[in-house]
């Protein structure tokens, strides 16, 4: 695990971590275990749950997690790992085709967006979070 994302989730699981290491005083003297955590990808997430688990607190009884992707090892950790499921494949094709335009306009076109749709894959990891 990265030491900032150790450092990060210890200042939450642990205030006394960060008053000792140079934590923001504010996260550390009202923090408690926060409800969930939502990692930015399920590798963040994976991190979490790791580190998680070494402070003995269970998933989702303690803390909701979940993750952002919907990789496959979301589906072999324990607890499985809720997450978004995004349009890999399309997003892929979408950045293709808005390059492929940029590249035939031969000149500055105005930015634009796609909107791809995701879905929410719920698993053990936020069980809790959803029966309360």
């Amino acid at each position: 695990m990265q030491p900032a994302l150790r450092c990060q989730l210890a200042c939450l699981l642990r205030p006394e971590y960060s008053q000792r290491h140079g934590g923001h005083p504010t996260v550390a003297g009202s923090c408690h275990s926060p409800d969930a955590i939502f990692g930015v990808n399920d590798t963040t997430a994976f991190a979490a749950m790791k580190e998680i688990k070494r402070q003995h607190l269970r998933i989702p009884q303690d803390i909701g997690l979940i993750g952002f992707t919907d990789e496959f090892h979301a589906t072999v950790v324990e607890p499985t790992l809720t997450s978004v499921m995004h349009p890999t494949f399309e997003m892929g094709r979408e950045a293709a085709l808005l390059f492929l335009a940029q590249v035939e306009a031969k000149a500055a076109t105005a930015p634009s967006q796609s909107v791809l749709t995701t879905q929410l894959v719920v698993r053990e990891s936020s069980t809790k979070i959803l029966v309360e």
